[in-house]
């Protein structure tokens, strides 16, 4: 393996173990909180989610979405962004909520997916999110995910 082909690879890891700590990470965090909701259960995830959150005694299934952000140092830019967005593809997901998990700022976002603005670009759908790090009403928004749909 080449130099080149060494600094590709690494933040490819890098980025590779990230998202898998964001997903644990947050599953943790929606289990610590079924606690607190009583008959909701976390279930590892299926195709176009990383998780679904249900309630057997009602029926009711909330499907989530996780994604994730780390500036590597050297290679990532805008480092000391405040905000950022970021198109998800509509076949991407099929989740109800997006769970965003910024690493450098420590900072968690929780979305409904049906908030996020479906555009098409060169006739393929795509939502877009975007999250600023000061004042967003979807920081820490946990509660969300287990409000009653309307």
């Amino acid at each position: 393996m080449n130099e080149d082909e060494t600094r590709v690879k690494i933040p490819e890891q890098i980025k590779s173990a990230m998202a898998s700590a964001a997903e644990a990470w947050v599953r943790v965090q929606i289990q610590l909180r079924c606690l607190q909701h009583a008959g909701w259960e976390v279930v590892v995830g299926g195709i176009g989610h990383d998780l679904a959150l249900v309630n057997p005694s009602t029926g009711e299934r909330r499907t989530i979405e996780i994604k994730s952000r780390q500036a590597i140092p050297g290679l990532t830019k805008h480092r000391q962004a405040e905000a950022f967005g970021q198109d998800l593809y509509a076949r991407q997901t099929e989740a109800d909520f997006l769970v965003f998990v910024w690493f450098d700022r420590g900072l968690v976002f929780v979305k409904p997916v049906s908030e996020m603005r479906l555009r098409f670009v060169r006739g393929v759908p795509k939502r877009k999110f975007s999250f600023a790090a000061r004042d967003d009403p979807h920081l820490n928004a946990w509660d969300r995910l287990f409000e009653e749909r309307r």
